[in-house]
C-alpha cells in the first residue's frame, strides 16, 4: 500500500473515531483522537467537535438552570468555555447571557427585571440573528465618541471599537478601560469605580455605542447604592422607553449622592422631572424644575417649566420664571413669546 494511502487511511480512521467519541460526549477525547491529524479536514473535525462541546455544554447548563441548580449550571458554562476558541465566541456568549438574564430575573427587584426584559425585547425586535458589530443610532443616545476612541487607542485599534469587541471584551481590557470612563463623570463620583468591576465599565462603554439593550443587564447586576450605577440605568431606561425605571433610579442617585448633580452637561434634577412628566407626575416635575436655580435648569427646561405653570393658571410664577429666562437667554425661540403670553393674562386677570 502506497504511503499516501496508508496516511489518508490514518486520517479517515481518526476521523471517524472522532466523530464517534464526539456522539457519546467524550470531547476531549476527540480532540486527542485528531491531534496527530495535520489538514484541512482535521481542522474542520476539530471545529466541529468544539462548536458541538460548547451546544452541549450550554445547553446542559440551561437546563441545569431551569432546574435552579445554580452551581450545576456554572459547572457547565465552565465546560463549554473550555471549548470555545475566537470564533465560537459569539456562540459561548449567546449561553452565558441567558443564564445570567435568567439569574437576574430570579434574584433582582422588579424594576430590573422589567428593564432587563424590555432591553431583551427590544434586541430581538431592532435585531434579527447576530447583532451588528458596528456603532448604531437606533437608539438617539448622546455622543460619546470621545470614550469610545480612548479605549480603542488603549486597545492598540486605530479606529471605535466595534459592538462585538464591546461584548467580547476580557476582564482585563476592561479594567484597562476604566480611566476613560471615569472621566466622564466629576471626581467626586467616581470613588467606588473602583469596585464596581468590569460590567459597568462594559454597560458605560455599550451604551456610549448606541446599545442600551446590551447594557441594561450588566447595569441591572451592578450595586444598587453607587450614584454612577443609577444614572447610567437611568439613561438606558429612558432609552429603553421605560420611564417609570428612569424614575426610580435618578431617585436613587439623588439619595445616594446626596443631591442632584450636573453630569455631562445633564442635570440629574431635569432629568427626573421629564422622566416625572412622562409618567404623568406634572405636579412632581414642577416641583423640582421649580427648586432649581435658575443657571441650572438651562432654556428648555424654563421653557417647559413656564408652559407648565401658564397651563395651571399659575400666572406670577410663571411670569417670574420666563422674564428671568427672557433675561438670560433672549435669543431662545418662542421664550419672548410665551413671556407676552404670561404679561398679558396677568393684566386680563387683574
Amino acid at each position: 500500500m502506497a504511503l499516501l494511502d496508508v496516511l489518508l487511511l490514518t486520517e479517515q480512521r481518526a476521523l471517524a473515531r472522532a466523530r464517534a467519541l464526539a456522539a457519546e460526549h467524550r470531547y476531549d477525547d476527540a480532540l486527542t483522537a485528531l491531534a496527530e491529524l495535520d489538514s484541512e479536514r482535521a481542522d474542520e473535525a476539530r471545529a466541529e467537535v468544539r462548536a458541538e462541546a460548547v451546544d452541549h455544554f450550554g445547553k446542559a447548563a440551561q437546563r441545569a438552570a431551569e432546574r435552579h441548580e445554580g452551581p450545576r449550571a456554572h459547572a457547565r458554562m465552565e465546560r463549554a468555555r473550555r471549548f470555545a476558541t475566537p470564533e465560537l465566541r459569539p456562540r459561548l456568549h449567546r449561553y452565558s447571557w441567558s443564564l445570567r438574564v435568567r439569574q437576574l430575573t430570579s434574584t433582582r427587584a422588579e424594576s430590573m427585571v422589567q428593564l432587563v426584559q424590555r432591553a431583551e425585547a427590544e434586541r430581538r425586535r431592532w435585531f434579527e440573528g447576530d447583532d451588528p458589530v458596528e456603532m448604531v443610532d437606533t437608539w438617539a443616545t448622546e455622543s460619546h465618541k470621545g470614550v469610545l476612541k480612548a479605549v480603542g487607542e488603549l486597545w492598540g485599534l486605530d479606529r471605535l471599537p466595534r459592538v462585538d469587541e464591546l461584548l467580547f471584551a476580557d476582564d482585563a481590557a476592561l479594567i484597562a478601560a476604566r480611566p476613560a470612563v471615569a472621566a466622564l463623570y466629576p471626581d467626586d463620583l467616581t470613588t467606588e469605580l473602583q469596585a464596581l468591576g468590569p460590567g459597568f465599565v462594559q454597560a458605560v462603554l455599550l451604551l456610549a455605542a448606541g446599545r442600551p439593550d446590551r447594557a441594561a443587564l450588566p447595569l441591572a447586576e451592578s450595586p444598587d447604592d453607587v450614584p454612577i450605577v443609577c444614572f447610567e440605568r437611568a439613561r438606558a431606561a429612558h432609552l429603553l422607553d421605560l420611564a417609570p425605571v428612569a424614575v426610580e433610579a435618578l431617585r436613587g442617585f439623588a439619595a445616594h449622592a446626596h443631591g442632584h448633580r450636573c453630569i455631562r452637561r445633564l442635570h440629574t434634577a431635569v432629568f427626573l422631572a421629564q422622566m416625572e412628566l412622562a409618567c404623568g407626575r406634572e405636579e412632581q416635575a414642577i416641583q423640582l424644575l421649580s427648586a432649581m436655580p435658575p443657571k441650572d435648569r438651562g432654556g428648555r427646561p424654563a421653557l417647559m417649566l413656564g408652559r407648565m405653570l401658564l397651563d395651571r393658571g399659575e400666572l406670577e410664577q410663571a411670569h417670574e420664571v420666563l422674564r428671568e429666562l427672557v433675561h438670560r437667554q433672549p435669543e431662545l425661540k418662542g421664550a419672548q413669546q410665551m413671556l407676552d403670553e404670561a404679561t398679558k393674562r396677568m393684566s386680563v386677570s387683574l
